[in-house]
């Protein structure tokens, strides 16, 4: 496995204006960036000051044909041993906390203004990274994802943030049973909230998922308060 770093992204904003907030696409193994860039327009309207930002993930897939173009992956899925799995996400992650604050700096917003959105691998990535950020961003919205957790995790010293999680009840990739355990997770009073919609399709975004997107980040990022989970 090669790469280090996030040296490809794809960005899309309605307004010419700066951005008031970031959202920040994830996709899945094997995608890459401009996949998820291209649901951007469906949440443009309802997110005019919001910048959306989609970048390739670090590696090159190692499921796929050698040479086979624009396929990335945030870690390897060859072998799916969860301690396997959990190295992958611990090395990834902070690749993508790099590429975080680079583009919080760039475009001088606080943590608070950038939301993470991913899709099965990419959700993975996005609940690992927003809630061990240093500093609490807007939230995370997982699409067909599942939770990927160090066993001896301290719920009481991650961050605290709006949670939203989507899985099809059809999904043939990361089965529905893995938001099992985020839902176990997230009701310990000493952890965060989180909400967990009945899951609704397989594993394409539906119009009822895009709309989920609006629902989540326009409340938020509107008024700029962001609720505090009790």
């Amino acid at each position: 496995m090669t790469g280090s770093a996030i040296t490809n992204f794809y960005t899309h904003q309605r307004s010419d204006k700066p951005p008031a907030s970031i959202a920040l696409l994830l996709h899945g193994l094997g995608s890459n960036g401009r996949d998820l860039i291209s649901l951007a327009p469906y949440w443009e309207q309802a997110l005019p000051d919001t910048l959306f930002i989609s970048p390739d993930a670090p590696f090159a897939c190692d499921m796929v044909p050698p040479g086979y173009p624009d396929s990335y992956q945030w870690f390897s899925l060859q072998d799916r041993d969860p301690d396997k799995i959990l190295a992958g996400v611990l090395a990834a992650a902070p690749i993508l906390n790099a590429f975080i604050a680079e583009q919080l700096e760039q475009y001088k917003l606080p943590a608070s203004k950038l939301a993470l959105i991913g899709f099965s691998q990419g959700t993975m990535m996005s609940l690992y990274a927003g809630l061990h950020y240093p500093e609490k961003l807007a939230g995370v919205l997982g699409y067909s994802g599942a939770l990927v957790w160090p066993p001896e995790t301290d719920a009481a010293k991650l961050q605290k943030l709006p949670i939203r999680l989507i899985h099809g009840e059809a999904d043939d990739v990361v089965p529905v049973s893995a938001i099992a355990w985020p839902v176990r997770f997230w009701r310990n009073p000493a952890s965060m909230s989180a909400d967990i919609p009945r899951p609704v399709c397989r594993i394409r975004l539906t119009g009822r998922g895009w709309r989920v997107v609006m629902n989540f980040c326009q409340p938020y990022w509107l008024d700029f308060t962001m609720p505090t989970p009790q």
